[in-house]
């Protein structure tokens, strides 16, 4: 993997070409965010800034050219968190504050974008409910059925709780995913500038 954080650290387009172009391929949006930690952590925010642009950019075109079918609104949530909690700890030079500031903004983020923006999370949404419907029917036919009645009714959800249950898990992954690419980012800073130290 050092490799792709050489050529990323290479020149001031590198970095952000890599971002935007790993960004849209859904399986490796990580190491896009991870591309995007050690760029910002090594060249600063003007090149954070010229990475966020370009993989708007490219991302609105891939979408708009059919690639995919709603804008990745969670990827791009975790590109901003990414870019915030590399600055912080470009800055201060402490993980710990910049896990702090990476938790308080997915709150803050993903809260305010379900606020916002609920349509864009209506495929989540959807695929959220059939996907736990599912898991507990699957469940259910595994017990006899005096208990499989017992069980489903235990799990039903109101809309409410299975919207909050959507939010929780949401805002999970994304801070899993920004802090995963914080770390790997950190790590190849590392390596590459400071190996052994």
């Amino acid at each position: 993997m050092l490799p792709i954080a050489r050529i990323a650290l290479a020149g001031w387009w590198q970095g952000p070409l890599l971002v935007a172009l790993l960004f849209q391929l859904g399986w490796l949006q990580w190491l896009s965010l991870s591309v995007l930690a050690v760029v910002t952590l090594r060249q600063g925010a003007q090149s954070a800034a010229v990475a966020l642009v370009a993989t708007l950019v490219v991302t609105l075109l891939t979408t708009w050219m059919g690639h995919h079918t709603v804008i990745p609104v969670l990827g791009v949530l975790a590109l901003l968190i990414v870019v915030a909690a590399s600055l912080v700890l470009r800055f201060t030079v402490r993980l710990e504050w910049a896990v702090i500031v990476a938790s308080v903004l997915v709150v803050i983020v993903v809260s305010s974008a379900l606020a916002l923006a609920p349509d864009a999370f209506e495929p989540y949404q959807n695929a959220f409910s059939q996907t736990y419907s599912e898991f507990v029917e699957a469940q259910a036919r595994t017990l006899p059925s005096g208990e499989a009645e017992n069980f489903r009714s235990v799990l039903a959800l109101s809309p409410d709780k299975e919207y909050a249950l959507l939010v929780m898990l949401l805002s999970t992954s994304v801070a899993f995913i920004s802090l995963l690419a914080l770390v790997i980012g950190r790590y190849w800073q590392a390596a590459l500038f400071n190996p052994g130290g």
